[in-house]
């Protein structure tokens, strides 16, 4: 069973930076290809793989209000109590659930990883045209 949730805005924020960062990149690649549509294209799919990123987690199906086992709790790393219809699995007595999930410390971890990615490409970018103008205008006034 797949909980979605609502779209996260900051994955929505990058996503946008990255596609207005990829319009400075006009020249074409060896295919012929603009590298600003090859760029866009990597992007969406990145972004879709990672909408797609679960972690399975296990969790005891326990009617309402009641408590798991000490030992059933005490043995998983991760316990999650339903009062839903799921997949229920049903193991030494007890019921278990088979949840994916998406893990928020996952999400975090590849937004900061995108986001400074993202940065130290805009930065290099940045400087190496500056550093191509410069010689452009030094070269142009040279006599």
């Amino acid at each position: 069973m797949i909980i979605k949730r609502p779209p996260n805005r900051e994955a929505i924020r990058l996503y946008r930076e990255i596609l207005r960062g990829c319009k400075q990149f006009h020249w074409c690649n060896e295919k012929g290809e603009p590298w600003s549509r090859v760029l866009k294209e990597s992007a969406r799919n990145e972004f879709e793989q990672a909408r797609e990123e679960r972690v399975m987690v296990v969790g005891v199906a326990a009617p309402y209000g009641s408590i798991a086992p000490a030992a059933v709790a005490g043995s998983m790393t991760r316990v999650v109590f339903l009062h839903f219809g799921a997949d229920i699995v049903l193991f030494a007595g007890v019921r278990f659930c088979l949840l994916r999930l998406q893990d928020p410390l996952l999400v975090a971890k590849m937004l900061v990883v995108g986001r400074q990615c993202l940065n130290d490409t805009l930065y290099k970018y940045d400087t190496t045209n500056a550093k191509i103008s410069e010689k452009i205008e030094t070269t142009r006034n040279r006599k």
